[in-house]
């Protein structure tokens, strides 16, 4: 018998790891089950899963009446105050007064395994604080004091984010930095994937987001449902559901797919307005007369694919001076550089060479963020004899990663549309006495052909 291997292995494996994920949270989604209120509270609605972990019902209340300054009870309470449903007003001054008589104890004492260091009752008992913290602002001062006490050592790195996680929301400081790079087990980079999502966490470096996200999807795949806690197994299949969800498109995406992209930018020109006037009565032009123009076109085409274009990116100073780099696109660690030629001669094919050469040394200094540069020009005058040595120029220098030079559309060029000339020879053209005209077209062939190189080679703006 013949086995055929499927075309793409990973994505039935990572459905059957979902799946298992879910299997093993369902276990837990029964009325009441702490281990379910928690996997709820991390995965909220954006999971594929019917919850039935109601908030506290009248047979609830009645059965825990007595218990509810008792962590799990209390736990639960809370998880219910963040429910969709939220919890009924009867039962707040209950809550306030079980939370108070909790606080009165030191569960550092309490011998055996406390509250603090059960992510389950943990969470919960932090979100009552929160829920009742106009009524008791005192409740968060107390919880991030046996937080930050000497005596409560951390069991693992996944129980010291978890603390960190909850002191973040209790006291509403700035999220503190976490280094992503010493994780190793799948649910510690899960948490630290949830935590910059609920914000009580961010990165050290923004880019290390995109490295995060894959080495939590390679996490995803190695981790066995059988040996996670219910609440571990929600983190991984929240996380696993948003990367998937949002950014699948985002993880396959790399510098060949803009490059592939920037290059289809002539034929994506072919339905650019320039009307005929003779066939439409109120013809519409969109003219393009500068960099800037090209600039808000490349906005449009970037911004539908890539989700973290940064409009010009300003680069730390060198010196005295700082660059501004046109795109940046740090997933990518690629930096977008836009030139617009407006005249097309030879003196200034090498003038944007030169400014390409000089402005990438700058922007690669900024080595955290991006490694390369993909080179963009367009030429308004179609002077295609000099592209290729332009490219040959700048694809030799070190970070240049592409260059890609296009035409201007050959139905600009039938209409009015001219690339903006210097304001200097605007003026002297205005100034020009009409009477000049004749005397240039008497003069000898070389004094034209003087004259035009003169004219063309003029420097631009």
């Amino acid at each position: 018998m013949t086995i055929t291997e499927p075309e793409d292995p990973i994505a039935p494996y990572l459905g059957a790891q979902l799946n298992a994920f879910r299997a093993r949270i369902l276990a837990s989604n029964r009325p009441g089950d702490l281990d379910g209120l928690c996997a709820r509270h991390i995965m909220g609605d954006r999971a594929d899963i019917g919850w039935d972990v109601d908030p506290p019902s009248d047979s609830w209340l009645a059965d825990n009446a007595e218990r509810l300054d008792d962590a799990g009870p209390l736990a639960s309470a809370g998880y219910a105050l963040t429910a969709l449903t939220g919890a009924r007003p009867d039962m707040m001054p209950k809550v306030r007064a079980a939370l108070g008589r909790f606080m009165q104890r030191d569960h550092l004492r309490i011998g055996g395994p406390t509250f603090l260091h059960d992510t389950r009752t943990l969470l919960g008992v932090a979100l009552v604080i929160l829920g009742v913290r106009p009524e008791m602002p005192e409740a968060a001062t107390w919880l991030a004091h046996t937080l930050s006490d000497p005596r409560l050592k951390p069991a693992d790195r996944f129980h010291e984010l978890i603390r960190s996680h909850v002191l973040t929301a209790v006291t509403g400081q700035p999220a503190e930095p976490v280094r992503t790079d010493p994780l190793i087990d799948p649910a510690d980079l899960a948490l630290a994937y949830w935590m910059t999502g609920q914000n009580t966490a961010r990165l050290v470096d923004p880019t290390d987001h995109h490295i995060l996200s894959q080495r939590v999807m390679h996490a995803v795949m190695q981790a066995d449902p059988a040996e996670l806690t219910i609440p571990q197994a929600a983190l991984l299949a929240s996380a696993a559901n948003a990367i998937t969800n949002v950014s699948i498109d985002q993880a396959l995406l790399s510098r060949t797919h803009l490059s592939l992209l920037l290059r289809r930018f002539p034929a994506a020109m072919r339905r650019w307005r320039w009307d005929s006037g003779d066939r439409i009565k109120e013809p519409i032009h969109w003219p393009i007369t500068s960099e800037r123009e090209i600039q808000d076109i490349l906005w449009l085409v970037m911004r539908s694919v890539f989700d973290d274009v940064i409009d010009e990116d300003t680069n730390p100073k060198i010196g005295h001076a700082s660059t501004r780099a046109d795109f940046g696109i740090p997933s990518l660690r690629l930096l977008v550089e836009v030139k617009y030629v407006y005249e097309g001669t030879t003196a200034e094919f090498k003038k944007i060479e030169q400014e390409v050469m000089i402005d990438s040394v700058a922007y690669l200094q900024r080595a955290t963020l991006y490694d390369e540069i993909v080179v963009f020009i367009y030429d308004s005058t179609a002077s295609v004899e000099h592209h290729e040595l332009t490219r040959d120029a700048l694809i030799k220098v070190p970070g240049i990663a592409d260059v890609i030079i296009v035409s201007r559309p050959g139905v600009l060029a039938q209409g009015s549309s001219k690339p903006k000339a210097k304001k200097a020879n605007a003026t002297a053209a205005k100034a020009a006495p009409a009477k000049m005209a004749p005397a240039v077209k008497k003069a000898a062939p070389q004094a034209r052909a003087a004259t035009r190189r003169t004219t063309a080679d003029a420097p631009t703006e």
